[in-house]
């Protein structure tokens, strides 16, 4: 489950209830998919392309209908563990501010992730994705 925290307060957030409202708030959409529906080959270890395409079909329907609610065109899979090749570059791009051109979907198969958000008009914040979390950011 996905725990927020505000580096200027320090305030945590961990009640599933509390992140929809308060991410909601900066026009942030959380979810919990989970990942249970998935084979555990698909959950512990890099995927390879075919495999990625695998969770793709296996969450067809929640992808379906947020292409059908107009919100995105693009749907990809990605990984990052420390045998990625180039995986230090990959991550480099991550290190500075940036923003995206579409809307960006981001769903955690497994591992986990840090997200800072930098929101125009609220204080920053770290969203820490677990495995089954689901974010959804507006483009720019």
């Amino acid at each position: 489950m996905a725990i927020v925290r505000y580096p200027e307060t320090g305030i945590v957030i961990e009640s599933r209830d509390q992140i929809i409202d308060m991410l909601g708030l900066i026009g942030v959409r959380f979810e919990t998919w989970g990942v249970q529906r998935l084979p555990a080959h698909l959950r512990n270890r890099n995927l390879n392309d075919a495999e990625k395409q695998q969770v793709l079909d296996i969450f067809k329907a929640e992808v379906d209908t947020l292409k059908e609610q107009g919100q995105y065109r693009v749907v990809d899979v990605i990984t990052f563990y420390p045998e990625t090749p180039g995986i230090e570059d990959l991550l480099k791009k991550f290190d500075r501010r940036h923003t995206h051109s579409e809307n960006e979907i981001r769903f955690c198969v497994q591992g986990g992730g840090i997200f800072h958000l930098q929101p125009k008009n609220a204080p920053p914040v770290d969203v820490e994705m677990h495995a089954g979390d689901f974010i959804s950011l507006r483009r720019n």
